[in-house]
C-alpha cells in the first residue's frame, strides 16, 4: 500500500515523500473498502497546499501581472491584433472524439488495409490543434497581458491526483471484477496554458505557452535576446524546489490528519458491527 509514494513536481520530475505516512497507511492497507478514499482525499489536501505554496513563491519572483493598451502597441503589433491567429492546443470534445473520420484518417485506413495489417479501430489523440485569433486575448477595456508579466504561469499551476490500474479477478463464469491498485500518486506543477501577449522589446505579439518555459524559469537558462544567444545566464528561480521545502511538512501533517481520520472511523464502524478488519 501507497500514498504519495513519489510526488512530482513540474513537467521534467522532482520527486519528493511526505513525512510520517508510512504506518498510517499499512494500517488502512487493512481496510479495503475506504483505504482509496482516504488516499485520495489525503492527496487533494496536500495537494492543495503545495499549488498554493508554488503560486505564493510565483508572485515574490515574478511581482504583479502587467497589461498595455492596444493603442500604446507598435503598428505591427496591432495588424496582429487585428488580424492575426496563434496556435493553440485544445481537448477534444466528446462530438470531436466520436465524429466521422477525417480524410487523414481514411487515408491511413485504406494504406493499413491495402498493407494487410490488422486494423482495430483508430486511435485519436486527446488533443487537437486550432487557429485562435490573436484578438480573442484582448480584454474587454481594450488591454493586453504583457511578455514575461502575464501571470500564466501562476495560473497553469495545478494538481492531479493518479491511481494505477488494479488487477483484475474473475468472480463469476466470465466476468471480470477490477479491483484496487491501493496506490495514489499526486502531480504538482505547471500545466500547459497558452496565450498571446506583446513583446515590449521586439514590438511584436507573440505565443506564450507555460509547458515550454517553465522548467527555464525553475532552472535557468542562457541569456537569449532577440532570438540570438548571448554570454552569460538567466538566474535560475527554482519556485517549486522551494515550494516543496517549505510546504512539505504541512501538507504532511494535513494528509496525516485526514487519513488518521479515516482510519478511526473505520475502526469503529467495524467494531459496531462485529466484523474483522477487511
Amino acid at each position: 500500500m501507497a500514498l504519495l509514494k513519489r510526488q512530482v513536481t513540474g513537467s521534467r520530475g522532482a520527486y519528493i515523500q511526505l513525512y510520517g505516512l508510512d504506518q498510517l497507511i499499512e494500517r488502512l492497507g487493512e481496510y479495503a473498502d475506504v483505504q482509496m478514499k482516504a488516499f485520495r482525499e489525503a492527496a487533494k489536501a496536500a495537494g492543495k497546499i503545495l499549488q498554493a505554496s508554488m503560486r505564493s513563491e510565483l508572485d515574490a519572483i515574478t511581482g504583479a501581472k502587467k497589461n498595455i493598451n492596444v493603442r500604446d502597441m507598435t503598428d505591427y503589433a496591432r495588424e496582429q491584433v487585428a488580424n492575426g491567429t496563434i496556435s493553440i492546443r485544445r481537448l477534444r470534445t466528446k462530438a470531436e472524439k466520436m465524429g466521422p473520420l477525417t480524410d487523414q484518417e481514411l487515408i491511413w485506413l485504406k494504406e493499413r488495409q491495402k498493407s494487410g495489417k490488422p486494423v482495430r479501430g483508430i486511435r485519436r489523440q486527446k488533443t487537437i490543434k486550432e487557429d485562435v485569433k490573436i484578438s480573442n486575448f484582448v480584454s474587454k477595456s481594450g488591454t493586453m497581458g504583457v511578455y514575461g508579466r502575464t501571470g500564466s504561469l501562476k495560473k497553469s499551476i495545478n494538481y492531479k491526483i493518479w491511481s494505477p490500474k488494479g488487477k483484475k479477478i474473475r468472480t463469476k463464469g466470465n466476468k471480470w471484477k477490477s479491483t484496487s491498485s491501493g496506490v495514489v500518486y499526486l502531480i504538482v506543477g505547471p500545466t500547459r496554458v497558452v496565450t498571446a501577449a506583446y513583446n515590449e522589446m521586439a514590438g511584436e505579439v507573440q505565443k506564450v505557452n507555460t509547458f515550454n518555459y517553465a522548467h527555464l524559469v525553475e532552472k535557468g537558462h542562457r541569456k537569449v535576446v532577440m532570438g540570438h544567444k548571448m554570454a552569460g545566464r538567466v538566474p535560475a528561480y527554482p519556485f517549486m524546489a522551494r515550494a516543496v521545502s517549505k510546504s512539505r511538512m504541512l501538507a504532511s501533517a494535513k494528509a496525516r490528519q485526514i487519513l488518521t481520520r479515516h482510519l478511526s472511523a473505520a475502526r469503529l464502524r467495524y467494531t459496531n458491527t462485529g466484523r474483522g478488519a477487511a
